[in-house]
Parts: C-alpha cells; sequence; structure tokens
C-alpha cells in the first residue's frame, strides 16, 4: 500500500538541529519522473532554507543551507525597461 507522505529526519548542516519533514506523494513523482531520480525541496528553518535532495524512494539524499536574504524585488518589463 502506498502512503500519501512520508516523514524523513534530516540533520541541519548549519544548525545541526533535526527536522522531522512530511515528504508528499507528488515530491516523490517529482523525483521518479527526473532524469537524475531526485528532486530538492526548500523548509524554511530557524532563519535560514534548508534544501533536501529527494530520491523516488522519498529518501533523503543530501541536504544543505542557504540564507534567506530579505530584499527588494524590481520589476523589469519585457525588452528591459522598468
Amino acid at each position: 500500500m502506498a502512503y500519501p507522505f512520508r516523514l524523513i529526519r534530516v540533520k541541519c548542516p548549519r544548525c545541526s538541529s533535526e527536522v522531522l519533514v512530511s515528504i508528499g506523494q507528488e515530491v516523490i513523482e517529482e523525483a521518479r519522473s527526473s532524469p537524475t531520480g531526485l528532486t530538492t525541496v526548500a523548509v524554511p528553518h530557524s532563519g535560514h532554507v534548508l534544501l533536501i535532495h529527494v530520491d523516488a524512494n522519498g529518501h533523503e539524499r543530501g541536504a544543505k543551507t542557504v540564507s534567506i536574504v530579505h530584499a527588494e524585488v524590481l520589476q523589469v518589463a519585457p525588452g528591459g525597461r522598468e
């Protein structure tokens, strides 16, 4: 029987805390349809973002973090004009 989600425990490489993440069936399907058999999910966590690489079986295949940047986003019109 296929479950609608899978829980994975990931150790954050930045702050070393353990994070419990629910991986939905749509994420597993995305990994299955990928040429590499992997996909990446982003989880906001303690002031940074945890990027978790997930395989077609719903298992973690690696994790890294990126900083959250609060910046003004400029809208650029087609053709490069603001």
